[in-house]
């Protein structure tokens, strides 16, 4: 804790110099004890006396601000011209409420409704093609055995014309064809060699010699047939038949893979895959679509103040310029962030630590606070390595306002 009897600056001189010589703060102190005396005799120097050097029983103590809890430089996303401005300096908004927008809205909400369109559209493709699995899986399956009985009877042909022409049952009975046919022709001969010597005119002979003929034309069909049972195909049969054959086996095989091309449900592999990644790119167009239309309002990140809207109508504003166009705070709760401890005393501070803050501007205010964070990495602030320690307060008090400077007294460790 500091010394209240001390004047500040020159307990701030030694307090952010805690590490110097105890010599040099009693050399100081001396001094002002004389100068309080000015105008009256010197005091005599002593011969043999001994400074004693006085131990400093003051905390190390900093400087400091008061921050918000919360804030942040708000700029928009994208550039763009200023429409509206939605929220004036000084407004309380909530978190998500619109702050200013820019130009674009209509063409933009025209594009996300179109990419919304071709999500409804892919996803009903998708779900139609799920629910006509079955039928597809029927369908496939159909066509299938159709394929299959038809390379069947393919194979059933190509057999015969590979072998005789007739079966045994049909060879059989053309054989006893022909011999009835035979034995029927020497028959008429026999009948006709009755009549052979009387003249052409005689009506029997006439008809024996008719029923001859036709004996012989019945003989010599049924050799014909006989022979057409017992002969071979031809090449150009033979073709024919493997040509069918090999047609019916590839209209097999596709009928397989397009089973196959199924899953459980019936659907078809690739088609499900091609209507999956239609619906997906269809969501990213329109998700990016409505990230656009996003990027044309500023929208308050937390709950909070705008403490500066620099926001114009008509102004062209763009992410790039790196100014702040809205600052944002939350200045319900306030924080105090410390500026110049060194490294010479951070190590003498710890997470959790008691602290005591005063204020410049609030003469006998005093807060108490603990050490909520210690910045890890050092700055290089006029020569020395800083390090921002932050404090949260045990209570605020509604007088504080951003950036206040304030005293912060670290526990001493002695």
């Amino acid at each position: 804790m500091r010394k209240k009897s001390l004047p500040k600056s020159i307990l701030r001189f030694f307090t952010m110099k805690n590490k110097m010589s105890v010599l040099l703060f009693t050399l100081v102190v001396l001094g002002l004890a004389l100068s309080a005396c000015g105008g009256g005799a010197a005091a005599p120097t002593p011969t043999s006396a001994v400074v004693t050097p006085v131990k400093a029983s003051a905390a190390t103590i900093a400087e400091a601000s008061v921050v918000p809890v919360q804030s942040a430089n708000l700029l928009f996303s994208t550039t763009g011209i200023v429409d509206k401005i939605l929220v004036p300096e000084g407004s309380v908004v909530k978190e998500g409420d619109p702050i200013a927008k820019l130009q674009g809205q209509e063409r933009l909400e025209a594009a996300l409704a179109a990419a919304q369109l071709q999500v409804v559209s892919a996803q009903q493709a998708l779900d139609n093609l799920k629910d006509n699995g079955a039928v597809s899986k029927a369908n496939a399956e159909l066509a299938l055995a159709n394929a299959e009985k038809v390379l069947k009877d393919a194979k059933k042909d190509l057999e015969k014309v590979q072998y005789r022409r007739g079966t045994h049952d049909q060879i059989n009975e053309a054989q006893a064809k022909y011999i009835l046919t035979q034995d029927a022709v020497r028959q008429a001969e026999d009948t006709y060699m009755g009549f052979e010597g009387m003249g052409d005119d005689n009506l029997n002979k006439a008809a024996a010699l008719q029923a001859l003929a036709g004996a012989r034309r019945a003989r010599d069909h049924a050799l014909a047939e006989l022979n057409y049972m017992l002969d071979k195909p031809d090449e150009y049969d033979l073709n024919i038949a493997t040509s069918k054959m090999d047609v019916a086996q590839a209209q097999v095989d596709a009928a397989k893979r397009e089973v196959d091309k199924l899953n459980s449900d019936g659907v078809s592999k690739d088609s499900l895959a091609l209507a999956e990644a239609t619906l997906k790119n269809a969501k990213a167009q329109a998700a990016s679509a409505e990230e656009a239309l996003g990027d044309l309002t500023l929208k308050a990140p937390f709950g909070g103040v705008v403490i500066a809207n620099n926001l114009k109508v008509g102004e062209t504003v763009s992410p790039s310029s790196g100014t702040a166009q809205v600052v944002l705070a939350d200045v319900s709760t306030w924080k105090i962030e410390t500026t110049d401890l060194t490294e010479l005393n951070i190590n003498d501070i710890a997470e959790g630590d008691a602290v005591t803050v005063t204020f410049d501007a609030l003469p006998g205010l005093e807060l108490g606070g603990q050490v909520k964070n210690i910045q890890s990495l050092g700055q290089n602030k006029q020569g020395d390595i800083t390090y921002k320690v932050t404090v949260t307060l045990d209570q605020q008090d509604e007088r504080l306002r951003w950036n206040m400077t304030a005293l912060v007294a670290f526990p001493s460790k002695q």
